[in-house]
């Protein structure tokens, strides 16, 4: 009874409460189960053994059964955790050394038993304890990819904004931050009536989808930011529509730079777009904005707010529609930390950089992707992390790493606050996404992907990739640029690189805001009002203060 009754506990905790539980954590207590449980019953028996003998009776050996059934169920019980981790730990180590066959049938052994101490809810769990609506839609694009849609649905906004994630990420990092909504970008966003959607590009969900069951491990990874931006993007900007053509919203085709109510400044620039909302969008901070005489023009906009390789994606498709004299049903662009321009590199991508590339040119068919090779992995070093969080040095050292890495804050980086970020983020990216920053890095261009002379005419009219920042001069939306004074994986210098390549040929249009303390992490899952306040004043023409 004992044992049934802690148990029942723990399954209700793990089910309800869904906290994560560490490696070390897991094994250290099922460690002190077992002794506890072997002490107790020890101490117990030798206390009564000598007058359980001396007054025998039936009854009492019949009673005594039932507690060596509790004692041998609770003490089995502890022996199955230790068992439970080690096997974990031992599938970790092992992995390069298993075929393939038998690493799945152990790691899914495992899996199921471990994924109890895991916090495994999804999006739509985690914003429901919020508060917050959520919907989810499949988006399929013209090479057959399935990808994820999230959305905190306000149908009645024709004020729309998309949010696209960068690489090693996910939709999940705009939410991550649960324990400070009021910094977090997409809830005060929807909290002020917008209707926000994120999307997940190919090959960053947990799990490969895609039209064909069958499709090689080879076909689905090919692909580089010419498909994020080119296929995935359009895919998921097209379904917004549908969404809000079906909630009677239209968004306009051709999107025309609104006039400016401020001049541009290289420090910080506050211009507004023209955005609308409905007169069925009511919440006691929208209602509070409005009383403040804060105008809402009633024309349906699309706002993008996009961090590093998707800055970079929107960037791409932004231009390309440009100069094809396409519409691209975008009215203004926050770019965070944009990737496409890298003038520096961390010195760990310099050393690390000409090895993998050399290993990709010289076995093209042993590396297809850049992720957790089995879930069992994956669980493995998100469960570390927990551990991690447990040590005061090691999570210290731990975040200095990071902070080497992307900058931001040398204690208690956003890598590590955030919740869960290992499970739900780093799912993983394809080969040809590290050839493509590669090619940017050699050549010192912000270029499309290089197939070769003969694709690359068939692709782009030139023997050569198209050359975004040399067509800047096409971009005819407002366009913010975002940098981190702490940022080392994308250093200021890259980022002035955007904004002066756009000022030179649309000085009205090119807008450019640093803070001085800012990482790369923390522009997504860093709780900041700061920028949180930036960006939803300059996409909505409120005043930083009001928000405040």
């Amino acid at each position: 009874q004992l044992f049934d009754s802690r148990h029942s506990r723990t399954k209700k905790l793990y089910a309800h409460q869904k906290v994560s539980t560490g490696f070390l954590e897991d094994l250290r207590l099922s460690i002190l189960v077992l002794i506890d449980s072997l002490r107790a019953r020890s101490l117990s028996t030798s206390q009564s053994i000598f007058g359980k003998l001396a007054s025998f009776r039936v009854r009492s050996f019949v009673k005594s059964l039932f507690y060596l059934q509790s004692y041998l169920q609770y003490s089995l019980w502890g022996l199955s955790m230790i068992w439970t981790s080690l096997r974990l730990l031992w599938v970790f180590v092992t992995t390069p050394l298993l075929v393939p066959k038998k690493l799945h049938e152990i790691s899914q052994s495992v899996v199921k038993r471990q994924l109890t101490n895991v916090d495994a809810r999804g999006l739509k769990e985690e914003l429901s304890s919020k508060g917050y609506p959520f919907e989810q839609f499949s988006v399929t694009t013209a090479d057959g990819h399935i990808l994820t849609l999230e959305r905190l649905p306000r149908k009645g906004s024709g004020k729309v904004l998309y949010l696209q994630h960068g690489v090693f990420d996910s939709a999940y990092a705009w939410f991550a931050e649960t324990r400070h909504v009021g910094m977090n970008i997409a809830f005060r966003a929807y909290d002020l009536g917008y209707d926000v959607f994120a999307g997940t590009l190919r090959g960053c969900a947990p799990t490969k989808r895609h039209v064909d069951p069958n499709v090689s491990s080879s076909d689905y990874w090919n692909f580089s930011v010419n498909e994020h931006a080119f296929s995935d993007l359009p895919a998921f900007i097209a379904k917004i529509r549908a969404i809000k053509a079906s909630e009677g919203i239209y968004l306009s085709p051709h999107s025309q730079p609104p006039p400016q109510s401020q001049s541009t400044s290289t420090s910080t620039t506050s211009s507004s777009t023209s955005s609308s909302s409905s007169s069925s969008t009511s919440t006691p901070v929208l209602d509070n904005l409005r009383s403040a005489n804060t105008s809402f023009p009633s024309e349906p906009t699309l706002t993008v707010v996009a961090h590093s390789m998707g800055a970079m994606t929107s960037l791409m498709y932004l231009v390309q529609k440009c100069i094809d004299k396409e519409p691209h049903y975008i009215s203004r662009a926050v770019l965070l930390s944009p990737a496409g321009c890298h003038l520096t590199a961390p010195l760990l991508c310099k050393l690390s950089g000409p090895l993998l590339s050399w290993w990709l040119r010289m076995f093209p068919s042993t590396v297809h992707s850049f992720r957790f090779p089995t879930e069992s992995i994956r669980i493995f070093v998100t469960k570390m992390l927990e551990d991690v969080q447990q040590s005061y040095s090691i999570r210290n050292f731990v975040s200095f790493l990071a902070f080497k890495l992307v900058g931001g804050k040398k204690a208690e980086h956003s890598f590590l606050t955030a919740h869960n970020l290992t499970y739900n983020i780093f799912s993983g990216t394809s080969a040809g996404i590290f050839k493509h920053f590669w090619q940017i890095w050699c050549h010192q261009k912000f270029e499309a992907f290089d197939y070769g002379p003969v694709r690359n005419l068939a692709e782009y009219g030139s023997t050569t990739p198209t050359n975004f920042m040399e067509h800047y001069s096409e971009i005819n939306v407002p366009v913010h640029f975002v940098m981190g004074l702490r940022d080392t994986l994308i250093e200021p210098v890259s980022v002035l690189a955007h904004y002066n390549a756009l000022e030179k040929g649309h000085p009205d249009l090119a807008h450019l805001k640093s803070f001085p303390k800012m990482g790369h992490l923390d522009f997504t899952v860093g709780a900041n009002s700061e920028v949180s306040n930036y960006v939803l004043s300059t996409i909505d023409d409120i005043d930083a203060e009001l928000l405040d």
